[in-house]
């Protein structure tokens, strides 16, 4: 109830409970009244006091209800404002546009707010105040230039509204502070989803909503990744992924001034790998995030190795490292080493070797069961060129008489460097069976059964594995490959190569 309405009838009541005498007494002019002392009428004062009192009472509690009124209203969340650069702050604002409560969303946002009292303060004051810090701090530079405007508000338009009239107010405040300013802004809508995002990574609704945006576009990137850059790195990171953010609306270029160029990446990688840019192929260079870091994933291939690394996009420091040997390439090499060998040359060691100085596959397998003082049929299991820790090897396994072998020779000098042996047990029911090579498939045919099963051809297929194994007193061929962005598992029956299991996934 307003004031005025409470005075009206608090005026009404005390003019009810008060006699007017003035106009008897201007009748009566000029005419003697005896003053005759009488006994007070305490029933009438008693009226009097009564109804004076109700009309306090009147009074006090419609103050209550209107001071009741006005406090609901301004602790009621009319509009969530979020700011993010790296810190991420989030400002709840009611209908009058003043702080209701002002939450630090991670570490560089309590050094932000630190100790200021931002509530009941008027929103522009408030983000005055929050983008100055920002600056004082060094979040916001002329290097790193970008901040997200997110507005939360259940009447759009006024949304809209305030997410221009925000935009406006911090680009100005940018321009003075000699920073061009890159300034994102979008409103947002109620969603669980975002929520659990926000909440799980620790970040505000704004920033979880221009993460996912950026997911949606490409799968590759995670939130993960993604959740511990700034506004400015994910700007970026969006633009060099030709990555469209259709709901946020944007105003200057965010600005790359503190990183490395891309060929500048090349180059450390290059000069780490002792190689020229001429010398390679295959030479790739693509900016990205790992773990809340921005690098750059160089990739290119020498002489039938591959060469991966991940570059600091800001120092320029090489992350990661990473070198093995191309499946593909080794492939060619191999195919013409066996066609060597089917024309009749007499030492297949020097007509496996190939160009680039490895021994190949065949005089591998030689060394490997010569060690082992194995000779006649033997099950070949796995028989692969790779890498370990940089050198170039060749893995061999094989089975014979109930006994796995597994061999790594040096690709170069045919040096032993590692090999294992172990014995499969198999069931009395099954031993004499299983321990004849002559009454299973060998793992050639294994192989031949899976990738026909799977619809792959051999030339396709990445990282294979065959492994004779005992299941329950069976003996079985488990089959693991990759060919294309999936990855399959098979298990055959040894003994007359039937599929026992076999599924299909695609490779993360």
């Amino acid at each position: 109830m307003k004031n005025s309405e409470i005075e009206r009838r608090l005026k009404e009541d005390v003019e009810k409970s008060v006699p007017d005498v003035f106009d008897s007494i201007e009748a009566r002019k000029g005419t003697v009244i005896p003053m005759i002392q009488e006994k007070p009428r305490k029933r009438r004062r008693t009226a009097v006091l009564a109804a004076m009192a109700a009309a306090l009472l009147l009074v006090a509690g419609g103050l209550g209800i209107a001071f009741q009124s006005f406090q609901s209203t301004l602790d009621t969340v009319d509009s969530i404002v979020s700011l993010d650069v790296n810190p991420s702050i989030e400002l709840k604002v009611n209908k009058d546009e003043r702080i209701i409560e002002a939450n630090a969303r991670n570490e560089d946002a309590r050094v932000i707010l630190d100790d200021m009292d931002l509530k009941g303060t008027d929103l522009n004051v408030a983000v005055n105040a929050v983008v100055g810090s920002m600056l004082k701090h060094g979040y916001i530079t002329q290097d790193s230039n970008s901040i997200l405007i997110s507005v939360e508000n259940a009447d759009s338009e006024k949304g809209a509204a305030l997410q221009k009239e925000l935009t406006a107010e911090i680009s100005g405040i940018l321009k003075a502070s000699s920073v061009e300013p890159s300034v994102l802004s979008q409103t947002l809508e109620e969603d669980k989803e975002l929520e659990d995002l926000a909440e799980t990574y620790g970040i505000s609704l704004g920033k979880a909503s221009m993460i996912r945006q950026i997911m949606e576009k490409d799968s590759r990137l995670t939130a993960q990744n993604l959740a511990g850059l700034t506004i400015n790195e994910l700007t970026i990171l969006s633009t060099s992924h030709d990555i469209n953010l259709d709901s946020i609306s944007s105003t200057g270029s965010a600005s790359s001034g503190s990183y490395i160029s891309g060929e500048k990446a090349q180059s450390i990688a290059l000069e780490h790998a002792k190689l020229s840019s001429s010398a390679v192929s295959k030479l790739k260079t693509e900016l990205d995030a790992d773990d809340g870091v921005m690098i750059y994933e160089v990739e290119f291939t020498y002489k039938g190795t591959e060469y991966e690394y991940d570059i600091n996009a800001k120092t320029g420091a090489i992350e990661k490292t990473k070198k093995e040997i191309d499946d593909d390439y080794d492939a060619q090499k191999e195919t013409s080493s066996s066609s060597a060998s089917s024309q009749g040359s007499s030492s297949q060691g020097s007509s496996s070797q190939s160009s680039s100085g490895y021994i190949g596959l065949e005089k591998a397998k030689s060394i490997a069961l010569q060690h082992a003082g194995v000779s006649g049929n033997v099950t070949v299991l796995k028989e692969k060129l790779d890498t370990d820790d940089g050198v170039a090897v060749y893995d061999i396994e094989f089975y014979k008489d109930g006994v796995e072998y597994e061999y790594e020779i040096h690709a170069k000098t045919g040096a032993v460097l590692d090999y294992d042996r172990e014995t499969k047990q198999v069931s009395s029911s099954n031993s004499s069976s299983s321990n004849n090579s002559n009454s299973r498939i060998d793992s050639a045919k294994a192989k031949e059964i899976a990738l026909k099963h799977a619809g792959v051809s051999a030339s396709s297929i990445k990282e294979y594995q065959c492994e004779l194994d005992d299941d329950d007193g069976r003996l079985v061929y488990e089959i693991e490959f990759r060919s294309g962005q999936m990855e399959y598992d098979y298990v055959l029956n040894a003994a007359d190569g039937s599929i026992l299991e076999h599924s299909r996934e695609r490779d993360d």
